[in-house]
This record gives C-alpha cells, structure tokens and sequence, in this order.
C-alpha cells in the first residue's frame, strides 16, 4: 500500500481529535476522493477556504501555535499540513517560501504537536499513579490506626479493662472459695455440737416451798451453765467468721462489678471506633478506586486519540521530508510508527486491606458472653452480673453528635431521630440511657 493511501486510512477516522474540520463524507463511503492518492484526508472545499488553504499558511502556522494546546488546534494542525502536501505534491517546483511553510509545518508537529501529547500523556501517567496510591494510603490510614493509631490505642485500653476485670473475678473466686468454706464449717458447728444436759424443772417447788430440792437442782444444773457458756463462745466464733467472708465476698463481688462495668464501657466504644474506621475506609478506598476506573477509561480514550495522531503526524513528516530530500525519508520511505510511546502505564493496584471489624462481638451478644464471661475466662462460681450495651457514662460515637446516654434522658424525643440510631440501639434500649444492672 502507497503511503498516501496508509495516511488515508488512518487520518479519515472520524476519531481523530472530534476535528469539526474533517467532512462529513468519510473514507469508509465509496467516494473516488477517498483513493486520491494527492489527498491525505478526504476535504471539504468549505473545510479548505476556512483554513485558508496553503495561501495564508503562514498565518494559519501562527494562529495554530497559540492553539496546539487544545484537541481543536492539534488537529487543524494536521489538516493544514495534510492540505499543504495535498497542494504541493501537485506542484513540480517548490518555492524557498513554500518549503519555509514544510519546514514549519514539520516542526510544529515534531516539536510542538508530539511534545504536548508527551507531556499530556505523561500527565496521564502520573494521575493514574496518583490515583492508585490513594487507594494505597486508605490502606496505610486503617493500618496506622490499628497499629499505633486511635484503634490500637482503645484496644489497648480495652485489654486493661479486660484484664482489670478478669483478675478482680479471680481474686474474687477466692474469696467465694472461702466463704463456703466459712458457711461449711459453721454448719460442720452445729453439727457437732454436744447435746444439752437440762434437769426437768418441779413446779411443786413454787407450793411446797422444799429448799432443798430447789438448790438440789440448781446444784445438779451447773453442767447445764457450762455447756451452755462454752457452745455458745464456739458457736459465735466460727458464726463471726462465715459472716465476715460473707461480707468480704460480697463486698469483692461489687468490685467486679464495677470493673465489668468499666470494661463493657471500653469493649463498646473499642467496637465502635472499629466499625466506624472499617467504614471509612471501605469508603475512603472505593472512592479512590473509582477515580482511578474513571480516569482509566478517559485515559484509554485520550490515548487512542494520542496513538492516531501520532501515526498522522508521523505520515506528514516523513511526506515532508520526501518533498524537502531530507531528514530520515528524504529517500521517501515509510516511516516506522511505535504507537506503544503512548500505551498507559498501568500501576499495580493494591487490594483493600482487610478490616476486622467481623471479628469483634456485638457487646453482650451470646459469643460475646462465651468469649468474654464464660469458662475458662472466668468460674462459673463468680458469674458476671447482667451485661449491658449501655452505660450513662459511655461516649457514644454518632455520625454527626458525640454524647453519652444521659443524653436520652434529657432529650427522650432523640430516641426517635433517624441520625441517632446508634444511640437508639445502644441507650434507648435501656430505657432511655438510664443503665440498671
């Protein structure tokens, strides 16, 4: 194939830049125009008088370098040199003046029209590397925060409540262990207690008035006075001491209490702040994901642009050449044409980091209680009191307002805004923030 009918099929794409410029006719019709091998393009005359044909080249040369910034401009610019060969190939003699105008032509494109799509395509480079390291630093966000950050930082405040608590319901576990030990030996007590050594009592006494049998009993019943000192010394001792680990126990067991409290407390806003950072970033990387689809498809199409304008220019330059005898085709041969100078280079994207927001309970949902309260956690003989999803004094993280369950109690009508689901679920439930174990 001659190298004017290969510049046809490439510049007669009605791709080429969106040019209001090429006709409405195509190469693709059966139009004799389209094989005229003095032609590079197929031309409207309309199309020709506006560019001023070769004529007023000059002129057109200057306007086209204030506009080879914009699609318009660059393609103009191959329309003019395409119409100059056109002309001049038709010509047996070319003017000083009109190989001036080639060399100019040849420039402009080499220099100007080929340095902007670089400099544009490189543009395209780094905005699709830029979007991609977006997506790179949503994952370094969650990272860091669940490293060092905000995340890690509530976990580990979490652990300590955790372990504040576990340690309390094992020092707790041995004052339980000797307050049945205690409450054991009490009864152990009773049982061995001696039985009572007591004398009938004569009420023929009050009538007969018989001293001597009356201080006979009494005599007799000093065992009685006995007994009754020594049970009762032994009885109060060990009863004092079962009371004592009774109250110690119960007093331990309070305790705990209030660490479970402080510890459902943490684990909440710790799930909490996991979810709402699992979120943001789920968010923050598909946003980031589909600028950079959005960019890659526009840059696909921008590149195809840059690819035919090139293989365009490239034919005008080397046709310039053949008519100047110089340059690389001065011989007229075809140019070689890498359109690969303006393939995309298409970074590796990095995958979504995976947050664990699936592997915390809801707090004092039934794994949460096997994780956290049942065996071996803690003894089945220091149970937890009843588990809460809220407490007055637990900052709620909402969307648009930080506050604590108290809040509900001033402001009941909140249980019913859309926004505060969260302080629904986690305040309300509990009949409007007012937590009661």
């Amino acid at each position: 194939m001659s190298q004017f009918l290969r510049a046809v099929d490439v510049l007669c794409l009605t791709l080429l830049l969106g040019l209001s410029s090429v006709a409405s006719t195509t190469c693709e019709s059966d139009v004799a125009g389209c094989r005229d091998e003095f032609s590079l393009i197929q031309t409207a005359t309309s199309d020709i008088a506006a560019l001023s044909m070769y004529t007023n080249a000059r002129a057109n040369i200057g306007e086209l370098k204030r506009k080879i910034h914009t699609a318009k401009g660059q393609g103009d610019l191959l329309q003019v040199g395409d119409n100059m060969l056109r002309m001049m190939n038709a010509t047996d003699h070319l003017s000083d003046h009109n190989q001036t105008l080639l060399g100019e032509v040849k420039s402009l494109i080499n220099d100007t029209l080929f340095g902007n799509m670089d400099t544009e395509h490189q543009s395209n480079n780094d905005q699709l590397a830029a979007a991609a390291q977006a997506m790179q630093e949503c994952n370094d966000d969650v990272a860091e925060k669940e490293d060092t950050g905000a995340v890690a930082t509530r976990r580990n405040s979490t652990s300590v409540a955790r372990e504040g608590h576990i340690q309390c319901r094992e020092q707790e576990l041995v004052h339980y262990t000797q307050r049945v030990a205690n409450t054991t030996a009490l009864f152990d007590h009773i049982t061995a207690i001696t039985p009572v050594p007591v004398e009938n009592w004569q009420p023929v006494w009050k009538t007969t008035r018989d001293l001597d049998a009356i201080g006979n009993y009494f005599e007799k019943n000093q065992d009685f006075v006995d007994w009754f000192a020594d049970a009762s010394t032994s009885f109060t001792s060990v009863e004092d001491d079962s009371d004592s680990a009774n109250s110690t126990h119960s007093a331990k067991q309070v305790n705990c209490d209030e660490k479970q409290t402080v510890f459902e407390e943490e684990y909440i806003l710790y799930s909490q702040l996991v979810n709402m950072t699992c979120v943001a970033h789920g968010r923050c990387y598909t946003e980031a994901k589909n600028d950079y689809d959005v960019f890659l498809a526009e840059f696909k199409v921008v590149e195809v642009h840059h690819q035919q304008s090139y293989e365009a220019g490239s034919i005008i330059i080397s046709k310039i050449e053949c008519l100047l005898a110089e340059g690389m085709h001065a011989d007229c041969s075809e140019p070689f044409i890498d359109e690969s100078r303006y393939n995309l280079t298409e970074p590796v994207l990095p995958s979504p980091t995976e947050c664990n927001s699936g592997a915390i309970h809801e707090a004092c949902s039934s794994d949460f209680l096997s994780a956290e309260y049942a065996p071996p956690a803690l003894d089945s003989n220091t149970p937890p009191a009843v588990c809460m999803t809220c407490h007055d004094s637990v900052f709620y993280m909402f969307p648009t307002v930080l506050g604590v369950c108290g809040f509900f109690n001033e402001n009941p009508a909140g249980c019913n805004e859309p926004f505060l689901s969260a302080g629904k679920e986690a305040c309300c439930a509990c009949g409007g923030g007012n937590p009661v174990r």
